[in-house]
């Protein structure tokens, strides 16, 4: 037994030694890759990687620059998993004083709260009608969003990356308290915890993102 657990520790190390994750940057819309080196830490479910961008194009509202990461998971040769995610680089600065600043630039946000569906077209998410939506708001002179009162379409987010359209990204209406006897408050309890793990993941290196809201209508809840 004593052999057996050692020679699974072994083969366990061995395998953990052949798997190897890659990092490439290109600039959206360009087919060429380039390769990231920098420092690796290893954590208890990964790694973390610290690589250095020299002179990186900035993402704006005015100039939403937009670049591609690609993390790719290998053992050995082979390709075992890889995801391809949008990211920018940008400065954000929050401030009593001075209010909200990008990129070392005060910015007054004219913003409007766009909720979870189309018009007539109904709730269920169509790319071509949000970009028509986001494009009538931008000539409204609308540069940010408030997502209302849903985790937004990732799709969304890609569109605000792309157009230069700041997102303060809103997960739940109420929580517990139900508006009526269908909604999200039959699960809170038990999902809210993986659904906001899940979301803030999926979301965390969008350039548009600027800040998150956990709910709209808590003075609602009932006290206990």
């Amino acid at each position: 037994g004593i052999r057996d657990a050692q020679e699974s520790r072994e083969l366990g190390d061995v395998y953990k030694r052949q798997l190897y994750v890659e990092y490439a940057l290109r600039e959206k819309g360009s087919e060429i890759w380039e390769p990231l080196t920098g420092n690796r830490e290893p954590l208890e479910t990964g790694e973390y990687f610290k690589s250095s961008i020299n002179n990186p194009k900035i993402w704006d509202v005015e100039h939403p620059f937009c670049y591609e990461l690609a993390v790719t998971l290998k053992k050995d040769q082979e390709i075992l998993q890889r995801e391809v995610q949008t990211v920018g680089f940008r400065t954000l600065d929050f401030s009593p004083e001075t209010g909200f600043s990008l990129n070392g630039r005060k910015l007054k946000l004219n913003g409007v709260c766009e909720h979870h569906d189309l018009g007539c077209l109904g709730a269920a998410y169509h790319s071509q009608a949000m970009r028509r939506k986001m494009e009538i708001l931008k000539k409204m002179g609308v540069n940010a969003i408030r997502t209302a009162h849903n985790m937004p379409a990732q799709d969304l987010m890609e569109l605000t990356d792309e157009m230069g359209i700041l997102v303060v990204s809103e997960a739940f209406d109420c929580w517990e308290s139900p508006k009526n006897p269908y909604d999200y408050a039959r699960f809170f309890p038990q999902w809210y915890q993986k659904d906001v793990e899940s979301w803030i993941r999926r979301d965390r290196n969008h350039p548009s993102l600027i800040t998150v809201s956990y709910t709209h209508l808590r003075a609602h809840e009932t006290p206990e």
